[in-house]
């Protein structure tokens, strides 16, 4: 899909390549796409192989001044850490809460007092909101009978998660859709990454949003 409409917007894919789960020597497909000459080398993957395909890159001709993109599976904070200089500079795509909303603020209070630090995994915000969504969900169709045994009708809560609407979420005014699907495609951005992040500061700043 990023290749469709990278080329509709008039961009040129010069390559598309595969890695497999646990390839560690990313040089031979790396060489491969640098025979094209990109500006710019998108991997949509996970950990530790889009580690190793951001360290290496610097490692093959060519490709030693490419902008890199990861999206996110790369976005944690384990990722900037284990590639080292290569990340810096490094563009990733991802979940994105303002951090200026006073509810997103008071969520991140209470994460630190009681667990502490930041929130490793860039869709905490969207769990915190499904979670509540589906638990709101189980109240208000919930039936008790007299001896206190619970029914949940797989129905009743699915029709109410399907026809939520303006629920206010720290990812979002939600609504959702016949499908299920309640995202209001605002809470994305892109990131940059810089030594800031190598060296263990986490998030980073946003760069753009929609």
């Amino acid at each position: 899909m990023f290749a469709e409409v990278f080329a509709e917007l008039g961009g040129e894919v010069t390559a598309r390549e595969a890695v497999n789960v646990g390839d560690t020597d990313m040089k031979p497909v790396l060489t491969s796409i640098a025979t094209g000459a990109p500006e710019i080398i998108y991997f949509p993957i996970f950990e530790p192989e889009g580690n190793l395909i951001a360290a290496q890159s610097r490692e093959v001709a060519g490709l030693e001044t490419v902008i890199l993109m990861g999206a996110d599976g790369l976005f944690a904070d384990t990722f900037p850490e284990a590639t080292g200089s290569a990340a810096v500079g490094m563009y990733l795509s991802g979940p994105y809460v303002d951090v200026n909303d006073a509810d997103y603020k008071a969520f991140l209070d209470k994460w630190a007092d009681q667990i502490g630090g930041v929130p490793p995994s860039g869709f905490h915000a969207h769990a915190f909101d499904a979670t509540n969504m589906l638990l709101n969900g189980i109240e208000a169709v919930a039936v008790v009978d007299a001896d206190g045994t619970v029914h949940i009708g797989r129905q009743a809560l699915r029709d109410y998660l399907y026809g939520l609407k303006d629920y206010n979420g720290l990812t979002g005014n939600l609504t959702c859709n016949e499908n299920g699907d309640c995202a209001t495609g605002e809470a994305l951005g892109v990131f940059k990454l810089s030594e800031a992040e190598v060296n263990g500061s986490w998030p980073p700043p946003v760069f753009w949003q929609p």
